[in-house]
């Protein structure tokens, strides 16, 4: 983790729980919501808080709370949503003063995040309900005779369309069926699609950095602002681009997914993740999979 002595100096940094302090419209655009207990998420909104108010005068100004939202969608790979943003900032920083004294306060802040939240919970409903509706689209197309469940058979000529190999195929099948009856209920399909995803990307983070020089390229390449430490947006960005270089889609990634897994790199707990902390778990993520590989 980072140095509290590194976190008091580089202020202006996106950290994890500036990932809570993006305003209402940015948050729903974004469509991540916050995850953790509610003690968590209270601690991250008053470190938010105080990261933002640069000055330390207990009220973050426009220019702060301006500074705070580029740095937040630069880390989080959205730099374009800044393209001519500026008045959109001014409006939204107006709503957010509610009491009109030119600064965010403290009870200022909690309101707006929890409409920010309020509404990135929206529109996470809506992506996967959407997303729940192109899956079942694609397993109903497949189902040949409509019975509500798929055969092997039926899954190689349906899916071979979307460019799977058979080989590929008859791995999800196999990975899907949990009661090995050698059909996938839709359930089922859900699970073998979510444990291949998994799998495809863990084989090509480990595949990209088998070497020290590769894992440290990697973290460099990770490292956003250059800092020296990855924040949960910077290690969303890496899982995200690795999902979608497979071929996925990056509104499906599940944010409770990528905060469990940054907790495992994070060794310390300190919300940032070090260059040894990288290599050390992947390290150990190696040598897992080396393990399995062996049973």
């Amino acid at each position: 983790g980072r140095s509290s002595k590194m976190r008091s100096c580089f202020i202006g940094a996106p950290t994890m729980a500036l990932a809570l302090a993006l305003f209402v419209g940015v948050h729903a655009k974004l469509g991540k919501v916050p995850v953790g207990s509610d003690e968590e998420l209270a601690a991250q909104q008053m470190q938010a808080f105080h990261t933002s108010d640069t000055n330390g005068d207990g009220s973050i100004s426009m220019d702060e709370y301006i500074e705070m939202l580029s740095a937040t969608l630069k880390a989080a790979g959205k730099a374009d949503m800044l393209d001519g943003a500026s008045d959109e900032f001014k409006l939204a920083f107006s709503k957010i003063d509610t009491d009109g004294s030119g600064g965010i306060n403290m009870q200022e802040w909690k309101e707006m995040i929890t409409a920010g939240v309020q509404k990135a919970q929206e529109a996470e409903r809506m992506q996967g309900a959407a997303a729940e509706e192109k899956l079942r689209m694609a397993y109903d197309s497949a189902d040949g005779n409509k019975d509500g469940q798929l055969t092997q058979a039926e899954m190689l000529e349906g899916f071979k369309q979307y460019g799977y190999t058979p080989e590929q195929i008859e791995q999800f099948f196999s990975v899907g069926d949990l009661n090995k009856d050698n059909l996938l209920t839709f359930e089922e399909f859900q699970a073998g699609r979510d444990q291949m995803q998994r799998k495809q990307e863990m084989e090509a983070l480990m595949e990209g950095v088998q070497s020290e020089e590769q894992q440290e390229q990697a973290f460099q390449e990770a490292d956003g602002n250059a800092d020296g430490s990855l924040s949960l947006l910077e290690y969303e960005k890496v899982f995200t681009d690795f999902l979608v270089a497979m071929g996925g889609k990056a509104e499906d990634v599940d944010p409770a997914v990528v905060m469990e897994n940054f907790k495992q790199y994070d060794l310390d707990g300190s919300g940032f993740v070090s260059m040894n902390e990288w290599k050390s778990a992947l390290k150990a993520n190696m040598a897992r999979e080396a393990g399995k590989q062996e049973l």
